[in-house]
């Protein structure tokens, strides 16, 4: 670590490989016999091994939030508890309804279309388009942002 005024920061320490590891991860946890347990173990140890890289680099200010299982403006939206009632009324797990209005969910008696995506920005990045209008209700969901910062050190 350096002393005075200059600090080492990294915006994001996912590295390629890690985020081909969780993006396949996520793709695997969509099918039938795969389970949150197992999602979820893995995904923490590639934050936990981001978090070594990160501590082996000699980085001072470590950045927090910087994985996600789908996308950020995703996450934010579930945090905020802003998807259309027929997913938060599904009964799907919270990590199913996120997947459901990201990819569609249609098994077990649930037929959930995923979102739509648009194209922003002149960028090649599709991004999900949220559903919002004036009934939209907005409440975060208990902790979901607290515990996402603290997940890698539990």
């Amino acid at each position: 670590m350096r002393c005075g005024l200059w600090r080492d920061a990294c915006a994001n320490a996912s590295s390629a490989a890690a985020l081909r590891r969780s993006s396949s991860l996520c793709l695997a946890h969509t099918a039938p016999e795969s389970s949150a347990e197992e999602l979820l173990s893995a995904t923490k140890q590639i934050r936990l091994d981001n978090l070594k890289t990160i501590a082996d680099a000699g980085v001072d200010v470590i950045p927090s939030n910087d994985f996600t299982l789908y996308d950020g403006t995703h996450d934010v939206t579930c945090w905020l508890n802003a998807l259309p009632e027929k997913y938060k009324s599904s009964g799907l797990s919270a990590l199913d309804t996120m997947f459901a209005a990201a990819r569609g969910h249609q098994r077990d008696g649930v037929d959930l279309p995923a979102l739509e995506m648009k194209k922003w920005f002149d960028s090649n990045y599709h991004y999900l388009v949220n559903e919002l209008g004036p009934s939209s209700t907005f409440s975060l969901v208990a902790d979901a942002e607290v515990r996402s910062l603290s997940a890698p050190l539990r």
